[in-house]
């Protein structure tokens, strides 16, 4: 034993100083610390990409299934019926959309109903008085107020679903 103290102390140029083991325990420890919580982070951030792909990829299937017409109105004028199977096209897209956002559909059935009451109107107007361009115009321009209307929704809801998005990952990390 006395020879192998000889031969340290012949070879160690420097002796550590008091509280050396300990302040490098320490350090050691805060370093695991750190590397802990950016595995969980990492984890976190890589569920939550999983569950946002499984939630989108079922409101896609869910809005696959959903793309019969929603509202069909009847017209006997050729040229309002092409007007509505256009219209009512492109108003089942951005409903389904507003739909997989996860809007309760009873109520936006219900806002759109509401909406097509004026159409259903000009449909009656029209049967009685087929030569009068007047109520194709109006009816034009209330399937466009009603398409910026639905997108206007569409644009609010996505704002939203965006922020309460960036609010959980601010919220989570």
């Amino acid at each position: 034993m006395e020879l192998r103290n000889i031969n340290t102390e012949q070879y160690d140029l420097q002796h550590a100083p008091n509280g050396h083991k300990e302040r490098f325990a320490i350090k050691m420890m805060e370093e695991q610390k750190k590397r802990a919580r950016k595995r969980l982070i990492t984890w976190t951030s890589v569920a939550a990409s999983l569950s946002l792909l499984i939630v989108f990829g079922l409101s896609t299937l869910n809005q696959s299934k959903i793309q019969e017409p929603i509202i069909q109105n009847t017209c006997y004028n050729q040229e309002l019926e092409e007007l509505q199977f256009y219209y009512t096209s492109q108003e089942n897209l951005i409903i389904n959309q507003i739909k997989s956002i996860g809007i309760d559909s009873a109520l936006l059935d219900q806002e759109v109903l509401q909406l097509d009451s004026m159409i259903q109107d000009l449909c009656k107007e029209l049967n009685t008085a087929p030569d009068d361009d007047r109520i194709i115009e109006m009816a034009v321009q209330h399937y466009t107020m009603k398409l910026n209307t639905l997108d206007h929704i569409l644009q609010q809801l996505e704002s939203i679903q965006h922020q309460k998005i960036r609010t959980d990952e601010t919220i989570n990390l």
